[in-house]
């Protein structure tokens, strides 16, 4: 979990951490579902894909964004849960 918290790229660039998550994957997916998935864009929610965790920033609002646990699921075929920020941050701290 430590390397996650110094893995956040957005972390730089957002002024707000609550507006930060992180999706973190049963397992790797395969090349193909990365690159299908890749090719999604849902502005101005933004989310990069590093191994068995997706960084995402939704400077809007997460209940209606489009990039959530069912979507990535569906689209990399691999079981996923989502957590925010300060839920990261606090199991890094336990």
């Amino acid at each position: 979990m430590e390397k996650v918290l110094k893995r956040n790229p957005f972390l730089k660039q957002v002024a707000d951490e609550k507006r930060l998550y992180v999706t973190f994957l049963e397992e790797i997916p395969s090349k193909e579902n990365l690159q299908k998935t890749l090719s999604y864009n849902f502005p101005p929610d933004e989310f990069i894909i590093d191994q068995r965790e997706i960084f995402l920033q939704v400077p809007v609002s997460c209940v209606n964004s489009k990039l959530n646990n069912n979507f990535f699921e569906s689209k990399l075929k691999v079981t996923a849960t989502t957590r925010n920020w300060n839920t990261v941050n606090a199991l890094v701290n336990i």
